[in-house]
C-alpha cells in the first residue's frame, strides 16, 4: 500500500507523472487533510515516505494533481467547502509555503487540474453546483497563485457532473470533459486561453519563413488583443505584432509570419520562442493574463559538401557555408 494507515474519505486519489525524473506523485484525502507519496514510474517502488500537503481537515475529497513540464513542479488542487485551493509541490516532495485560493463561493466539487504544455500555467476546474456549470481559473506554475479571473467553461442549460481536465499538446487548449445530466451525454468545454497551430515551427537563414496560427479557445465577452513578440530578434521577427479577436471571429485563426534573420554567424540551429500575451487593459476581463508561446528553430545557412571522386570512394572533399 502507498500508506498503511490511509483512510480515503471519498472518491479516488489523484496521480500525475513527472517524465523528467520518471516518477509519479499520488495524492489522496484523509480526515486530516491532503497527503502525497512518490512512486518510481519504471518499477512501482515507493519513494521516501508519505507526506502532508495540506493539513486542513476540510480538504479531504475532490482533489487532483498535474505536473508542469515547463516549470518542473506539481500543482495539487482540492475543494474545501465552497472554495477550491491549490498548493505547489516540488519533485523532491517539498511542499509550497502557501496554499492559494483558486475559485471562491462556487459550491465547488470535482476539482481537476491540467498543465499547459508550453507556458507555466495550470488550469484548475471545478463544478459549481450553485449555477450548474463548471468553472475554471488559471494558476501560475512558478508559485501556485491564481491568475486572471474564474470563468465558466461549460455553457448554460447543461448540468455537468464528473468532470475531467486535459491539455492538448498540439493546439495548447485546456479542456474540461464532463457528463451532461441534462442531455445524458459526454461534452467538452474549454478554458479561456489561446489556441495555436504550427508549434513547433522551423525557419532557415536562406529565407524560409514559418506561419503560426492563433485563435481563442473559447468565446470572449468582448474584444481580446494579443501581443506577439519574438524572444530573439537576432534569429527571427514576427508580423503582425498584434492580433485582435472579437466576439464574432474569435474562432477564426489569424496568421503570424515568422521571418528568419541571417546573423552571418555559423551558430547552427538556434531555438527561441514567439510569445503570445493578452493585453489586459485592452481585452475582455475573462481573458486576463492568458499567455502562450510557440517554439521556433532557425536553421543555419545550408552547409554544402562537394565531393570529387568516383563510386569507388571519395578522393577529396570541401565544405562551404552558403550565405
Amino acid at each position: 500500500p502507498i500508506e498503511d494507515t490511509m483512510y480515503v474519505d471519498r472518491y479516488v486519489p489523484g496521480m500525475a507523472h513527472n517524465p523528467v525524473d520518471g516518477q509519479y506523485l499520488v495524492v489522496w484525502g484523509t480526515s486530516s487533510g491532503v497527503n502525497g507519496r512518490r512512486i518510481n514510474a519504471a518499477t512501482g517502488q515507493l519513494l521516501g515516505t508519505a507526506f502532508q500537503i495540506e493539513p486542513s481537515g476540510g480538504a479531504s475529497s475532490d482533489l487532483d494533481v498535474a505536473y508542469s513540464v515547463v516549470d518542473g513542479s506539481y500543482l495539487v488542487a482540492w475543494t474545501e467547502g465552497e472554495n477550491a485551493y491549490a498548493r505547489r509541490v516540488q519533485p523532491d516532495a517539498t511542499v509550497g509555503d502557501q496554499r492559494w485560493l483558486i475559485t471562491a463561493n462556487t459550491y465547488a466539487e470535482w476539482a481537476r487540474v491540467s498543465a499547459h504544455p508550453r507556458v507555466p500555467r495550470f488550469l484548475v476546474a471545478v463544478v459549481d453546483y450553485g449555477i450548474e456549470r463548471a468553472v475554471g481559473r488559471l494558476a501560475d506554475a512558478a508559485t501556485g497563485a491564481a491568475v486572471g479571473i474564474q470563468h465558466p467553461v461549460t455553457p448554460t442549460g447543461q448540468n455537468p457532473e464528473g468532470i475531467g481536465s486535459a491539455a492538448n499538446p498540439h493546439t495548447h487548449s485546456l479542456a474540461v470533459g464532463y457528463y451532461d445530466l441534462t442531455t445524458s451525454g459526454p461534452k467538452i468545454g474549454f478554458a479561456k486561453t489561446l489556441c495555436v497551430s504550427g508549434d513547433p515551427a522551423t525557419t532557415t537563414e536562406l529565407g524560409v519563413t514559418a506561419t503560426i496560427g492563433v485563435r481563442l479557445c473559447a468565446a470572449p465577452t468582448a474584444d481580446v488583443v494579443v501581443d506577439v513578440i519574438s524572444t530573439d530578434l537576432t534569429e527571427g521577427s514576427v508580423v503582425p505584432a498584434q492580433l485582435t479577436f472579437t466576439t464574432s471571429d474569435w474562432f477564426t485563426e489569424q496568421p503570424v509570419t515568422v521571418s528568419p534573420v541571417d546573423d552571418g554567424v555559423p551558430d547552427g540551429p538556434v531555438t527561441y520562442l514567439v510569445t503570445l500575451t493578452v493585453d489586459n487593459a485592452a481585452s475582455a476581463d475573462d481573458y486576463d493574463d492568458a499567455i502562450d508561446a510557440v517554439e521556433v528553430t532557425n536553421l543555419d545557412a545550408v552547409e554544402l559538401i562537394f565531393y570529387d571522386g568516383f563510386e569507388s570512394g571519395m578522393t577529396s572533399a570541401w565544405s562551404s557555408t552558403v550565405p
